[in-house]
């Protein structure tokens, strides 16, 4: 019985002392903010001092979070005076990333609340007109255990030596100017975040709240940003595509042919500045199954017909199947496309083929179930600018039009001249084989009939530039 009682004690005292983290991260009890979990979107020092700030990430259970305008003394590690004051905000309950504080005075400070929450004061808590510091921190009221933010308004930055007065202050050694710090470098007694940012992920905002930048300064800017801010997860690095397409010279009514199976090249024939500056080396044996080499590219955008080449934001080739489905190099798994300059996670997928015209789909898809899932076969919709991007196939399926041999987006002339010129010539892949417009290994007058002749006039309307 001794030995259990000791064993629980130690396990208290373990929980109550900070490394027992179920006990103190326990919501019941409260949420422990860190630097960077809240930032000010106003500061106000013309006569009320008002000042607000945005939650960056979810609290609940009791929160408290102090705010002073005593200025500290990085060199000491400690505050630089005994006679500024004390803002101690709480709230009990639960409060979302996104949601915004604003604190206010009036009648000469002798009244103070809270836009949400609790406020009260200790000591003469005033923000001076020529220039203060702001902090928020957790810990107790006047011992620090952690700085979240800071504001310096005095216009000469964060002083390594601050002087003992009541506006200067030097930088705490949690915080960074620009990052989770600002210390303006020209006074003025109000300042305002433009919300420029206000839907994004934690680290975006938070970068953006701390440029000054986005900062405007002045006189009388009293009122607090009410941005609406939205903190969304970061945006992806990759993503798995799931898509399936046809080629219209290789479908044979029902799936694809895989006549030229044995004479794809092992490295994706797609770089270059035809295919949008594509820049992967793919490489990989064709597995069976495999129709050809195509390549797949994302693009972000506010809408399709804004989905222009510079929108790009990753692209990566891989095979074909009968079944119309686009595989990675082995042939079983998903497309993954590395994606570079992104900020959000729905995009328009579109699909480049040596000699077929480009189909892009008609809406941004987002991600679902692991993948980004679209199919250009079954309904017209799915692709933009539908029947005219599109050839019509039987058994009420669609395609990618045949003929564009050239890959300058349009189904003329000029392809059909080059593939007179081969016309009956040995099937090569790389020399003459955007000229075999069906994928049969035969460039001869089938490719013309029924292929380049009924297309005559089509144009690609994937948006270029």
């Amino acid at each position: 019985m001794l030995r259990k009682n000791l064993t629980l004690l130690l396990t208290a005292i373990t929980l109550l002392s900070g490394t027992g983290k179920d006990l103190v991260d326990d919501p019941l009890f409260h949420t422990t903010l860190d630097t960077g979990d809240l930032f000010f979107t106003s500061v106000n020092s013309d006569g009320d001092d008002n000042f607000s700030f945005v939650l960056l990430v979810d609290i609940s259970g009791t929160t408290t979070v102090y705010f002073t305008d005593n200025g500290w003394n990085p060199s000491a590690d400690s505050f630089l005076n005994t006679s500024e004051g004390t803002l101690t905000w709480t709230f009990t309950g639960n409060l979302s990333a996104g949601t915004e504080v604003s604190i206010t005075e009036s009648n000469n400070s002798t009244n103070i609340a809270a836009s949400s929450g609790s406020i009260s004061r200790s000591g003469s808590f005033s923000l001076s007109g020529t220039g203060d510091v702001l902090f928020a921190y957790v810990g107790s009221s006047g011992s620090p255990s952690k700085f979240i933010a800071g504001f310096n308004t005095r216009g000469n930055g964060w002083p390594a030596n601050p002087t003992v007065s009541s506006v200067e202050s030097g930088l705490p050694a949690d915080l960074e100017d620009g990052k989770n710090a600002i210390g303006v470098t020209s006074h003025a007694d109000d300042w305002v975040y433009d919300c420029s940012v206000s839907t994004a992920d934690k680290a975006t905002l938070l970068a953006a709240l701390a440029n000054i930048d986005k900062w405007t300064g002045g006189e009388s800017v009293n009122a607090a940003p009410n941005c609406g801010v939205t903190i969304g997860s970061a945006a992806p690095t990759s993503a798995t595509v799931a898509a399936t397409a046809f080629l219209e010279g290789a479908y044979n009514g029902s799936s694809l042919n895989t006549t030229i199976n044995g004479s794809i090249p092992s490295t994706q024939p797609y770089s270059g500045a035809t295919y949008n500056n594509h820049a992967g080396t793919e490489s990989a044996s064709a597995p069976a199954g495999a129709v050809d080499w195509v390549l797949v590219e994302l693009r972000e955008a506010g809408s399709a017909a804004a989905a222009l080449n510079s929108t790009k934001v990753g692209s990566v080739a891989g095979f074909l199947m009968s079944d119309g489905s686009i595989k990675a190099t082995d042939g079983t798994s998903n497309l993954t496309v590395s994606l570079s300059g992104n900020t959000g996670s729905d995009f328009f997928v579109v699909v480049y083929h040596r000699n077929h015209l480009p189909i892009m789909s008609a809406a941004a898809v987002s991600e679902s179930s692991g993948a980004y899932t679209i199919d250009f076969t079954s309904s017209s919709a799915n692709t933009y600018q539908n029947t005219t991007a599109l050839a019509s196939l039987s058994g009420s399926k669609f395609g990618m039009p045949a003929g564009d041999l050239d890959q300058d987006g349009d189904i003329d002339a000029t392809d059909l001249s080059t593939w007179r010129s081969n016309n009956g010539t040995a099937f090569s892949y790389g020399s003459n084989g955007a000229a075999d417009f069906n994928l049969d290994g035969v460039i001869n007058a089938v490719d013309r009939n029924e292929f380049h002749q009924k297309n005559t006039s089509k144009t690609r309307r994937v948006p270029s530039s």
